[in-house]
C-alpha cells in the first residue's frame, strides 16, 4: 500500500486577482518520487492554471503548464 501525504498552503496573492497555492505530495518511500503542484486562480473567469514540478532525487525537473478553464 502507498501512503500519501497531501498539504495545501496558500502562498501568495497576485494583483488582488489571482490566488496562488502550493500542493505538496510524496509518494512512496521505494519509489523516491514527489510531486509538486503550483495552482493559480481567478475567481472573477473561475479559471485556474496548474504548473506540476516533478522530481527524482535534487537535480533532475520537467515543469509542465497546463491551463484550465
Amino acid at each position: 500500500m502507498v501512503s500519501l501525504s497531501l498539504n495545501v498552503t496558500p502562498i501568495a496573492y497576485i494583483d488582488k486577482e489571482y490566488r496562488c497555492f502550493i500542493t505538496e505530495r510524496y509518494e512512496s518511500r521505494a519509489s523516491g518520487k514527489g510531486q509538486y503542484n503550483w495552482v493559480f486562480m481567478q475567481p472573477k473567469t473561475n479559471t485556474t492554471a496548474t504548473i506540476t514540478n516533478w522530481y527524482l532525487g535534487s537535480a533532475d525537473w520537467m515543469t509542465i503548464g497546463r491551463w484550465k478553464r
